[in-house]
């Protein structure tokens, strides 16, 4: 059993200059970890040797650049500047789907259900942030709902979505009854659930795809639709990592 300490040490000669060009940590660590250490620990890790080791102002830059998973501080502290950073692959899969699905995203209300640090929240940073910075973001007028949001301001917020991404991880939380025609809806979810008449396990979002896919007009499938444009940012991050495309300076 891998124990926090030797993962810590492994990123730690992992993240040497010349031996890795990108590091990524496959979350949700095991649970046994959490009684240990945060996960944040382990990602911060990526970019931060052991307290009181003295890094040259340039290795520095290099470890960060390492961080194809988008999730160290220094990361995160950039794109919600507007600078180009590493963004997380799952908000930046999201923002290319709406790019080149060509929605109309400048002054159009965007609702995000989901409010996870790796998720949510960089998703309603880049939907609502200027468009001119380095993110290329997409100035919609923006509102997150999470797990707190009662179930009555949640069909409010949720009817006035332009554009709908739901990453609650909650099955079939948004139905057809709940979105305005239109509205484009892209489901990050996924949800295994017990098909009550085959009694077999199914895959499904956290939007009830078949009722609301009549109302739509655009709509991602669960599986096959954010999950392979993930795998495709986490690839695409590893190449700007490789080639070092990222300037950080400070």
């Amino acid at each position: 059993m891998t124990t926090p300490e030797w993962m810590v040490y492994w990123f730690n000669f992992l993240c040497l200059p010349t031996l890795v060009r990108g590091l990524s940590v496959m979350l949700y660590c095991p649970r046994y970890m959490y009684i240990i250490m945060d996960q944040s620990v382990v990602c911060l890790t990526i970019a931060h040797y052991r307290q009181g080791t003295h890094l040259q102002t340039a290795t520095i830059q290099r470890l960060f650049q390492k961080d194809v998973d988008g999730f160290h501080v220094v990361n995160v502290g950039r794109f919600c500047t507007d600078l180009k950073s590493m963004l997380p692959a799952t908000p930046a899969g999201v923002m290319e789907i709406i790019k080149r699905t060509g929605i109309e995203t400048f002054g159009k209300n965007a609702v995000v259900c989901g409010r996870s640090k790796n998720v949510g929240l960089p998703l309603a940073v880049l939907l609502h942030a200027d468009g001119i910075g380095e993110t290329n973001a997409m100035d919609a007028t923006t509102t997150i709902c999470h797990r707190y949001t009662p179930p009555e301001q949640l069909r409010v917020f949720v009817k006035t979505a332009d554009i709908l991404v739901v990453a609650a991880g909650i099955p079939n939380l948004i139905t057809a009854d709940m979105v305005k025609e239109g509205v484009a809806v892209i489901d990050v979810g996924i949800n295994r659930i017990k098909d009550e008449k085959t009694g077999k396990f199914k895959l499904v979002g956290d939007v009830h795809f078949e009722g609301v896919r009549e109302k739509a007009s655009y709509i991602t499938p669960v599986p096959g639709g954010v999950g392979p444009m993930t795998v495709a940012m986490l690839m695409k991050n590893t190449l700007l990592a490789a080639q070092k495309s990222i300037k950080y300076d400070f």
